[in-house]
């Protein structure tokens, strides 16, 4: 008799990437579930704050909660279509919350290739200066912060997965 191992849902799709917020580094963590609990159904937007608070300190924290909600604004405002992420508390990562830490890890690493194909892939839009110039300037603030995201070969697969099958949705 033999035990089946079960990988997580996605960790194929994403080259062997993180497929569980637990693998990823602490700054894009922070990313994921700020813009779940940002966009989840019931206000858990204290919670935001109090981490920001934590995580940028208290002279950071309403600069980058600014920051945050125009990026936020900046990609519900050019986005064709539908964006899929998992509740607050699940412990997956989704195909599109890897394309935002991705627009988010190259515009703080000066990818701007790498930015322009993540923006994209979010938007289905070639509109997209609005989200380029707000993911600039909150992952400037994060750097600002000591908060780096690392650019993953995962978020690149996200990208080329998105832009491959759009309408496929991916949520659980």
């Amino acid at each position: 008799m033999s035990a089946r191992v079960e990988k997580p849902a996605g960790s194929d799709e994403f080259g062997g990437g993180p497929a569980l917020l637990a693998e990823l580094e602490l700054s894009e963590r922070l990313m994921v579930w700020a813009f779940r609990c940002w966009i989840a159904p019931t206000s858990l937007r204290g919670y935001i704050v109090r981490e920001f608070t934590r995580r940028f300190g208290a002279r950071d924290c309403e600069p980058a909660l600014q920051e945050f909600v125009r990026f936020v604004e900046a990609l519900h405002g050019q986005t064709e279509r539908v964006l899929h992420f998992h509740h607050p508390c699940c412990p997956c990562v989704g195909r599109d919350e890897m394309v935002i830490l991705g627009l988010l890890a190259s515009a703080q690493s000066g990818d701007n290739e790498g930015s322009r194909a993540a923006a994209f892939a979010l938007t289905g839009s070639n509109r997209i200066s609005a989200l380029l110039s707000a993911s600039r300037v909150l992952s400037a603030r994060m750097a600002d912060n000591d908060l780096f995201l690392p650019a993953r070969h995962a978020s690149k697969v996200a990208v080329m997965a998105v832009n491959d099958n759009a309408q496929r949705p991916w949520l659980q």
